[in-house]
């Protein structure tokens, strides 16, 4: 909140209960690559890796062929500040990559015979555990046909993907989140501001859902508001 100043300032009560929810970055890198190109298990929806910071939503196992995204939570949703579209896009490639590449599963050989999407038979060299190795062109991972990158936490109007929540301090009259959530959902300022958003709900928190219906709420009650204002008007 250091960043936005309300004049007049917010009630006690509001300021306390905004203090208590947080920012979370959330964001995702969604690749398509040619459907020849696709060398993830085409089947599985969804898919892990050793790296806690990603996971993978294949779309293509959805009907949309040749796309996968990934999921980046802390830290790595940070880390791609600074990083280039073209960068960040290399590294999950990578991940992706290392993880559902080719391998063998024949003895720890250290050669393993993988047919390819193209229909041709490539030898892979592979290191004891199975792993691919890089060996001239055989090892790197196909192109993706294009990307998109999102940077919810350095968008200015968002500034992060979801709310989380917080503690309360020790000297807050609030002590619960539930508390906190119809404290926001009372105006300030006699009707002059509503807020809304995913945070403010009881219903769907962090979701597209509970902003909807948060905004439902606060639109109808400054509606309400309105319609009082213009009959004290009157009177």
């Amino acid at each position: 909140m250091d960043e936005i100043t309300f004049d007049p300032p917010l009630s006690q009560k509001h300021t306390e209960a905004l203090d208590m929810f947080g920012m979370g970055v959330h964001n995702k890198v969604v690749l398509r690559f040619a459907e020849k190109d696709v060398f993830w298990p085409e089947d599985a929806p969804q898919l892990n890796c050793t790296t806690p910071s990603v996971q993978w939503q294949n779309l293509h196992a959805l009907g949309n062929k040749g796309v996968i995204v990934a999921h980046l939570w802390p830290p790595l949703a940070e880390e791609i500040t600074g990083m280039s579209d073209d960068e960040v896009t290399a590294h999950v490639v990578d991940l992706l990559f290392t993880h559902f590449g080719p391998k063998t599963n024949a003895n720890n050989a250290t050669t393993a015979e993988k047919k390819s999407s193209h229909g041709n038979n490539v030898d892979v060299d592979v290191d004891v555990d199975g792993t691919c190795l890089p060996v001239g062109d055989t090892c790197h991972p196909p192109e993706p046909a294009w990307s998109v990158v999102t940077r919810w936490h350095e968008d200015p109007f968002s500034r992060g993907s979801y709310s989380y929540h917080r503690p309360a301090p020790l000297d807050s009259s609030l002590r619960t989140h539930a508390e906190a959530v119809d404290a926001l959902s009372e105006a300030h300022g006699e009707g002059a501001i509503w807020f809304a958003g995913e945070a403010i709900t009881h219903r769907s928190p962090q979701c597209v859902y509970g902003a909807f219906l948060s905004g439902l709420r606060a639109g109808k009650a400054a509606r309400t508001e309105m319609m009082m204002a213009d009959q004290r008007a009157d009177q």
